[in-house]
Order: structure tokens, then C-alpha cells, then sequence
């Protein structure tokens, strides 16, 4: 038997007070790193040995990574151990201890250990359930040998350090995965129960934080494009990410794009920062993602795991509150269609029906603009008539869309909807004030197969709309549709009543009055109050040569409009008196041109551009009289077809009125004629018979005897014809009045030049009387014509008759016929007073006299030119004149040649 002495027995003593020691620290420890620094301690203490540490093995890298538990070691030694080392995978592989009791005298052991200067060490595998989970290497710095039992006592603590070691790792797995559990349960009744998803990114954020360590946030990504944070836990991450948000200089957006988590160091290699971007999908399509950064080592494969199942809780949260919403928005839908069926039913106003449509939808919804337009095909435009939200502050009432331009303008062309996901991808999308907009879903609304309106909805979100949307849109166009309808008909019964009120009172007031120039005068005021889009107005009646203005109505200066002469063609006016048909222009308008052109329109206006106007023609059947012309200077596009139809309806009255007015003073004038003519008839048959009863009652009294009886007789004789020839014209006239005059024409072969010779020998002696040089120049060969020579001797005779009357004494009066191919020409020119121009064609009306009235200087009824006139037409010729004051005048007659027979 071996004795033991004393000194042994003190250190086996030591040993197993150490060993003891360690078991019982190990046992009651509840911190494992507090237990591992005494365990180490006590080893080194109960050997005798100078210096040792722990080392843990990475179950994710399998490396060895150096604890804070060490003892006399360098600090260049701390992290030396690398597993493939071949000594340090023997110390791993094997069971027992590595004892290297010389240091200098192993290759290996050597170049393993040469920063920590030991001589003698002993690498003891830290082993658990048949692997190793770290390693204690331990040693002086002096070549020791050591004992068999010494290196069972390191085989021993290798083995309860690594237990101990194991069993800390099951009991922080355990921990986690509790964790992950509760987290998880959080999360799901959070998503179960429907909370906002403001509240649910919170918790997952808060989750992930909390169990990797790091700071997390979720970002949502919008139209795969811009991506926003929508939830976060702590500043760190927010302030990692920045705006826009990037991880080491690489957009958020590519790392979101990637199918797998995604670590990123961040900073320098030495920094220790990283992060992880595990991407949100559902459905094919990226919905965002978390990002967690962390401070320290890399990511394990647990965290990777924990927090992808993070991720997909998200996206499972994410996808169901887009279920949600489109569900909750499905049933607003069905409520908006009754809520809009009500609106619909609740009013025939158009505007304030779209309006209403319009906030409605937008209330609703919470859309970001809401707009409805009304189409007008005839200007190939939509203009806004309802909004809400952006477009009711971003859009004037009234903005205009033309066809084809932006999507509502292709709506109103096309009459098909357009679902823009995100507007930027949409080619017929034309920026706006609404700066904000990221997708857009515009309907038609039809009306018997016609657009008469498109509603346009605009959200700040890209991909806010669906089919489903487009599905309510149409359904709400259809409500909207029958309203206008309803409205329309409404408007037109009401307007054609209205209409009705207003012409039947026009046509009360016009028929009331028939002095022209009043008259004239209502019809301009009445005009503008009746055509509502109307602020000023005028009559343009036809003189003959142009149009002038002779009444106006709502110019600030209408005395301007006094110089308007408007020839045929010119400007609106003259193009609608020549056509006859009314028209509407105005600065919106297809023509884009200024409605009336005359300068003193403006003038009139206050030197304000009228913007749009109506003009319609006033005409009976048989005359065109003038126009009525309606200007606005409010808008481009005032009037409408309905004021153009209302306003040739007043205009027709208008011809009417203004035509009884004429014919009045026509009327008038041909009585204040006749009487003229009569008080001239009875001057000129007194003068002839006084003559007659004097020469004839100076004979009765045997006053003359012989030649001078003889010449009593002649004078009576001639002044008897005279008065036969006036008698004569006065039944002649009357012929004429009566038709009867063309039917009993004798129509026989007729010598005009013989007629010619005939008339100038009667006026010879007149002639010579007042000294008048009367000569003729008759061609030699004027055929015989076809005619009554009693009507074509009284053409002749009164156009003699009117040269010698008016010539003054020492005139001269030629008179010429001639005969060509097919007619023969008569001409009387004299050198006497002359007619002004102004008279030419009122010199062959009937009673009509230039020098007329009880003051007149020479003799006449008035009506021998209108018998010239009758006698000319009868024989189918035409007859004209030509003069001017002081220059004498020329007749001219052509009459066809008829055959003798």
C-alpha cells in the first residue's frame, strides 16, 4: 500500500474541495458567467496553474469565440484559437484532455500558443451530450508534467462546464422560443381582432426588436417604387434608414425586391452593426418589409428564422386589411349606390346634383378628389359641373377638358373607362394642380348611348382602385345618368314654358305697337331680358346698301353703334343676313374668333371683347329685313342651341311686328301720296278747265272774232286734250291697280320711231316757248316691234314731258332710239335740274314727286314715270337712270323686239 504524505494529501484535499466547488457554484448558480469565472478560477487554483480561459463554439459559424472568463492570459491571446487549427481540432475531436507538457518541444502547439507565452498547457474539451460545445485551455508559464489525476479532475470540470454550458443554452432556447411564442400570440390576436394596422406593424415591430436584439421598423413599399415607413420600434433604425430610405448607399427598394432576408453590415468591418431586410409578399407582389439593425455579431440562423416568420406575419396583416378595406369599401359601395339613388331622387338641379354626387362619393370613400365633368360633344369638351376634395380647390367651376386630352378627356371621347393604377405609368394622364395624384379611375356616364358626363375619382395612393371600384363607379354613373334625364326634362318643360310666357308676352307688346322706331326698341330690350346668357343686344335692319344698327339694348355707350355700316358677309351680322340662318361663336368655340369684328361693338361694350354671341336673322318669307344680334362678354361658351332656337323663335315674331310697321308706314305714306296726288290730280284738271271756260265764255260774250276766235278755239282744243291725256293716266293707274291693264294690252306691230317723231312734234312748241333746243337722233333702220302704240306712245310722251318740264330755259333735251340684234333702245337726256342718287328708284314709285308738297315749282301728279315704269315691264324691257343735282339727267329703255304678228 502507497503511502500518501502530507503535502499530497493537502493537494488532493484541494482538488476535490475544488472540484466540489465547482459542482456546487454550477448547481445553485441562476448566472451561468458568474459560475464559469469561479469554475475557471477554482481549476487554475486547485493545479496550481497560472493562467487559463473559456471558449465558446459558434453553432452557427463553428468557431471558437473568446468569453470575458480568463485568467493571466495577454489580451493578443484572447482570440487566437481558430478551430481549424489542426491541435485545436484534436483538443475538439478527443474526448479526454491534450496535455502538451513542453510547449517548445510540439510544432504545433507552438505556433498555437506562441502570443500567449505558456510552456506547459492542457487544451480540455468542454463536451455535452457527445459534442463539444467549447474548450478551457489551461497551463503554466514553466514546462510542468502533469498527473494522471490531475488531467481526470480537467476531464471532470470539461465535462461539468460543458453541461452546465448546454444546459444554459437549452434553458435560452427554451426562453426564446417561449418568447417567440408569445410574440407570435400577441401578433395573431392583434390581426385576429382586427386592430388598425398602425397597431399591428407596432407590435411586430416591438417583437422583432425584442427578440433579436436590434431595433426594428416596417416599411410599406407603394407601387414598387417609394417605399415608407409605416411602424417602427426605437429612432435608431429611422434614423439608419433616413429618407429615402438606404442601407449602405443601396436603395431600401432593391434589397424589399430580393425573394430571401437579405444581411447587411453597415459601416466599417469593425463597426459590428448589421442589418436584416426580410422582404413582405403576398400574392406575387412585394407589400414592403421589417428591417432590423443590430450592434454585434452576425445574424444567426434562429434570428433569420424568427424574424422571416415576423415577416410573414406582416404580410399575412398587411394582405388582410386590404381584404378588409376592399370589403369594408365593397359595402360602402352598395350603401353609396342607395345614397346616390337618393341623391339623385332628391333634385332636378344638374349642378347641384353633381355636386352633391360629388361629395358624396368623396365623404364616403375618403377619396382624395372627386370630380364629375359634363360632355359637351358640339364643342368636343367636358366642363367641371360637381367636385370635391382636391379638385373641388384645385379646379375653378367650369374648368375645361378637351376631347382626347388627360384621361377625363379621353373618357368623354371614347366613352370607356379608364383604371390608372398609377398615373406615372399611364400615357394619356396630363399633370394637373393636383400634384398629389398617384392613380386615377374615371367612368362614363351614358345617356341613351351618348357620354353626357364622366366621374373622376383621385387617390394619393398608387393601385387605390380595382375592378370592384370600377363596378360601383358605373353603377352610381348609371343613378347619375337618369337624373340628368329626369333634370333635363324637367329643364326643357320648365324652359319651354318659360319660353312660351315670354313670346306670347312679346307677341302682346309687339303687336301693340306699330310706330317702327318704338318698336325696334323692344325688341332689343325684350330680346336680352328673354335670352338669358344675353347682357346687350341690337337690331340691324337692311337699308338697301347695309346693315345698320337701329336699336340697342344693355351698351354702356350705344350712341357709338351709329357708325355701323355692315356690308354682306361682314363679320357675324352680314354672314347670317345673307345665309339665313342663325349662328352661335365665341371665344371657346370651334371658330376661336372675336364674335363681331365692327371696332364699334367694343366700343359700345366699354371697350370690352365680347366672349361669345347669337345672332339670328329677321326675315319674312319673301324679304329679309335685318338681324338680332346677342353678346355676352362673361363667358366663351354662353349661349347654347336651345338660346339660338329661343332666339329665331323671337326673331320670327320680331319680322312679323316689324313688317306690320313697315306696311303702316308704307301705308301711311301711300295715303299722305294719294292725298298729295289728289290735291295735284284736282290742281292740274282745274288749270286746264279754267283755260277751257274762260277762252269759251270770252266767245259767248262775242269777245273775239275771227283769227283771235280762231285761236280761242285752238287753245280750248288743246287744253282739252291735255285734260283727256290726265284723265287718261288717272284710269290707266288705275288699270294698273286692279290687274286689268296688262289684260287688255292691243297688241299690234308698232313704228317707235314714228311714235318718237309724233311725241317730239307735240313738244315743240313748249320747247320753243321756253327756249329749249329739242332735237332727236333716229336710226334709219329701227324694225317695228311688238306692243300696244297707245301705251308705248305714253312711255314716250311722259319721258319727253319730264326732260322739257324740268330743263331750265336755253336747255337742251335729246331724244335717240336705236335698234340692235334683239331690241331697240330709247334715250332722253336733257341738261336740267337732275335727281340725286337717293331718288333714282323712288322716282318710278307710284305718287312719288322730288319737289313735292303746296310749295313745288313745277307741275304733276307723280305718277308719269310710275306709268314709264308699268309700260316698260308690261313689255317685258327694263328702263334705268342715270343723273346727279345740277347735271341733267339720262332715261334709257330697252324694249325685246316681238314678232308683227
Amino acid at each position: 500500500m502507497t503511502r500518501i504524505g502530507p503535502s499530497e494529501r493537502d493537494r488532493e484535499a484541494r482538488r476535490l474541495a475544488a472540484f466540489a466547488s465547482i459542482a456546487a457554484g454550477l448547481a445553485h448558480s441562476e448566472e451561468l458567467e458568474g459560475a464559469l469565472s469561479q469554475a475557471l478560477r477554482s481549476t487554475l487554483d486547485a493545479l496550481d496553474l497560472e493562467a487559463g480561459g473559456i471558449y465558446l463554439l459558434d453553432e452557427g459559424s463553428g468557431e471558437l469565440r473568446a468569453t470575458e472568463h480568463h485568467f493571466g492570459l495577454p489580451p493578443s491571446a484572447l482570440a487566437r484559437f481558430r478551430r481549424g487549427e489542426a491541435l485545436i481540432r484534436r483538443a475538439l475531436d478527443a474526448v479526454r484532455p491534450l496535455v502538451v507538457p513542453d510547449v517548445a518541444a510540439t510544432a504545433d502547439a507552438r505556433e498555437a500558443t506562441r502570443p500567449s507565452g505558456l510552456r506547459s498547457v492542457v487544451f480540455v474539451p468542454l463536451y455535452a451530450r457527445g459534442r463539444a460545445v467549447g474548450m478551457m485551455p489551461v497551463g503554466a508559464y514553466a514546462v510542468r508534467q502533469f498527473a494522471e489525476d490531475e488531467v481526470e479532475l480537467l476531464a471532470a470540470v470539461g465535462g461539468m462546464l460543458g453541461a452546465a454550458i448546454d444546459n444554459a443554452r437549452l434553458v435560452q432556447r427554451s426562453r426564446r422560443h417561449l418568447a417567440q411564442v408569445q410574440a407570435l400570440w400577441e401578433i395573431d390576436k392583434a390581426i385576429v381582432g382586427d386592430r388598425d394596422l398602425t397597431e399591428i406593424f407596432g407590435t411586430i415591430a416591438r417583437a422583432a426588436s425584442r427578440l433579436s436584439g436590434g431595433e426594428a421598423v416596417i416599411v410599406l413599399v407603394d407601387g414598387n417604387e417609394d417605399v415608407q415607413v409605416a411602424g417602427g420600434e426605437r429612432s435608431r433604425a429611422l434614423e439608419l434608414l433616413g429618407d429615402p430610405p438606404t442601407l449602405a448607399g443601396t436603395p431600401l427598394a432593391q434589397y424589399l425586391a430580393r425573394a430571401a432576408p437579405t444581411s447587411v453590415r453597415l459601416g466599417h468591418e469593425d463597426d459590428g452593426r448589421h442589418a436584416i431586410v426580410v422582404p413582405l409578399a403576398a400574392g406575387g407582389r412585394t407589400l414592403g418589409g421589417l428591417v432590423v439593425v443590430e450592434s454585434g455579431a452576425a445574424w444567426e440562423e434562429a434570428d433569420l428564422t424568427t424574424l422571416g416568420t415576423l415577416g410573414r406575419r406582416a404580410a399575412v396583416a398587411l394582405t388582410k386589411a386590404d381584404a378588409r378595406q376592399a370589403e369594408d369599401r365593397r359595402a360602402g359601395q352598395l350603401a353609396l349606390l342607395a345614397g346616390a339613388s337618393e341623391i339623385a331622387a332628391s333634385t332636378l338641379d344638374v349642378d347641384a346634383l353633381l355636386g352633391a354626387i360629388a361629395r358624396y362619393v368623396q365623404r364616403s370613400f375618403g377619396y382624395y378628389s372627386v370630380s364629375v365633368y359634363l360632355v359637351r360633344p358640339d364643342a368636343r369638351e367636358a366642363h367641371l359641373a360637381g367636385a370635391s376634395g382636391g379638385a373641388a380647390s384645385a379646379m375653378p367651376k367650369g374648368h375645361r377638358m378637351a376631347f382626347g386630352h388627360g384621361i377625363i378627356g379621353w373618357v368623354a371621347e371614347h366613352g370607356e373607362h379608364i383604371l390608372a393604377s398609377d398615373v406615372r405609368r399611364e400615357p394619356r394622364f396630363q399633370p394637373s394642380s393636383l400634384a398629389a395624384t398617384l392613380s386615377e379611375l374615371a367612368v362614363p356616364v351614358r345617356l341613351t348611348g351618348q357620354v353626357v358626363a364622366v366621374l373622376n375619382v383621385e387617390s394619393d395612393r398608387v393601385d387605390a382602385f380595382d375592378e370592384g371600384d370600377v363596378v360601383a363607379l358605373d353603377g352610381i354613373a348609371a343613378q347619375v345618368a337618369s337624373a340628368i334625364q329626369n333634370a333635363r326634362l324637367f329643364d326643357e318643360k320648365v324652359r319651354a314654358l318659360r319660353n312660351l310666357e315670354i313670346l306670347q308676352e312679346i307677341t302682346n307688346v309687339l303687336n301693340s305697337e306699330l310706330e317702327l322706331d318704338v318698336l325696334l326698341e323692344r325688341i332689343a330690350r325684350r330680346s336680352v331680358e328673354a335670352v338669358r346668357p344675353a347682357q346687350m343686344g341690337a337690331v340691324l335692319l337692311y337699308d338697301g346698301e347695309a346693315l345698320r344698327v337701329r336699336s340697342s339694348f344693355g351698351y354702356l355707350q350705344p350712341e357709338a353703334l351709329g357708325v355701323v355700316r355692315l356690308a354682306f358677309h361682314e363679320g357675324l351680322p352680314g354672314s347670317v343676313f345673307v345665309s339665313g340662318h342663325g349662328r352661335l361663336v365665341g371665344s371657346g368655340s370651334g371658330e376661336r374668333r372675336r364674335p363681331v369684328r365692327h371696332r364699334a361693338f367694343r366700343e359700345a361694350a366699354g371697350n370690352i371683347d365680347p366672349r361669345s354671341a347669337l345672332c339670328v336673322p329677321i326675315a319674312l318669307p319673301q324679304e329679309k329685313l335685318g338681324v338680332l344680334l346677342l353678346e355676352s362678354t362673361t363667358g366663351s361658351d354662353d349661349f347654347e342651341i336651345d338660346d339660338l332656337r329661343f332666339a329665331a323663335t323671337l326673331a320670327a315674331q320680331a319680322a312679323i311686328a316689324i313688317g306690320n310697321a313697315l306696311r303702316l308706314r308704307r301705308i301711311v305714306e301711300m295715303d299722305r301720296q294719294r292725298q298729295e296726288y289728289l290735291s295735284n290730280v284736282s290742281h292740274e284738271l282745274r288749270s286746264p278747265l279754267t283755260v277751257i271756260q274762260g277762252y269759251l265764255e270770252a266767245l259767248a260774250d262775242g269777245s273775239g272774232e275771227g283769227d283771235q276766235a280762231a285761236h280761242y278755239l285752238r287753245v280750248a282744243q288743246e287744253q282739252t286734250r291735255r285734260l283727256g291725256r290726265m284723265i287718261d293716266e288717272v284710269l290707266h293707274v288705275s288699270q294698273l291697280e286692279q290687274g286689268m291693264a296688262q289684260r287688255h294690252v292691243a297688241w299690234a306691230p308698232v313704228s317707235l320711231a314714228d311714235t318718237v317723231r309724233g311725241v317730239l312734234q307735240t313738244h315743240r312748241q313748249e320747247a320753243g316757248v321756253k327756249g329749249l333746243q329739242l332735237s332727236s337722233a333716229i336710226s334709219g333702220e329701227v324694225p317695228v316691234l311688238g306692243g300696244d302704240e297707245r301705251l308705248l306712245q305714253g312711255l314716250v310722251f311722259h319721258l319727253v314731258e319730264n326732260a322739257v318740264k324740268f330743263t331750265p330755259p336755253g336747255g337742251r333735251v335729246e331724244v335717240g332710239l336705236e335698234a340692235n340684234s334683239d331690241e331697240v333702245v330709247l334715250r332722253v337726256r336733257d341738261d336740267g335740274i337732275g335727281i340725286g342718287t337717293e331718288f333714282h328708284e323712288r322716282i318710278f314709285e307710284k305718287f312719288f314727286m322730288v319737289d313735292a308738297g303746296p310749295s313745288k315749282s313745277h307741275a304733276g301728279a307723280g305718277i308719269g314715270l310710275f306709268l314709264v315704269k308699268e309700260v316698260v315691264a308690261i313689255h317685258g324691257g327694263a328702263i334705268r337712270v342715270e343723273s346727279a343735282p345740277g347735271q341733267g339727267a339720262l332715261f334709257e329703255v330697252r324694249l325685246p323686239l316681238r314678232p308683227s304678228d
